[in-house]
């Protein structure tokens, strides 16, 4: 999937060091803002290098590419369900979602191709959660029309869970939601 400098693709292995580089970039951009999203510690212990390399062997795991160099700009874990959430309509759920702090419009891009493939497996809605404390990413997903579903803690995490719908496909839509 390509559109305005980019490409969306499953992420390859040689892909893997960028996409560590790039939560590694992230990681210190919101350090030296004082934004508390992602602790470098917490984060790497989360989700260690293993938790990348198991998503991308089962392609859970997407890159975005700037179209004029190819370089990793983003990437994304996407998955058919998740946890935190009650299964009740086909759902693809985001996670990890990081950008280059210098790809601008690529957390958005993102966003846009985790729809356009959902849409494409006849789901209904795209899920995230995010961290309640981060006024500006939640206005940010809320501009990206995910609207806000319900606050939980989990384990010390307070979170929000956000949900973007639309209406599923009919038959005569050639599919319906599976």
């Amino acid at each position: 999937m390509q559109k305005q400098g980019f490409s969306f693709e499953p992420a390859q292995p040689e892909d893997m060091e960028a996409v560590f580089g790039l939560i590694d970039a992230r990681i210190q951009w919101m350090e030296e803002r004082g934004i508390d999203q992602w602790d470098r510690q917490i984060y790497w212990e989360v989700f260690p290098r293993q938790y990348y390399e198991e998503a991308r062997k089962q392609h859970r795991l997407f890159v975005l590419r700037q179209s004029h160099d190819c370089a990793v700009a983003g990437a994304v874990v996407l998955t058919d369900s998740d946890p935190r959430w009650e299964e009740n309509q086909p759902a693809r759920y985001l996670h990890n979602l990081v950008a280059a702090p210098t790809a601008k419009g690529a957390g958005s891009e993102i966003l846009r191709c985790c729809e356009a493939l959902a849409r494409r497996q006849n789901c209904c809605c795209l899920r995230l959660d995010c961290v309640r404390s981060n006024e500006k990413l939640n206005r940010y997903y809320e501009a990206h029309g995910f609207v806000w579903v319900e606050s939980f803690d989990d384990g010390g995490y307070l979170g929000n869970k956000r949900e973007k719908s639309w209406e599923p496909p009919t038959a005569s839509d050639g599919g319906v939601c599976t």
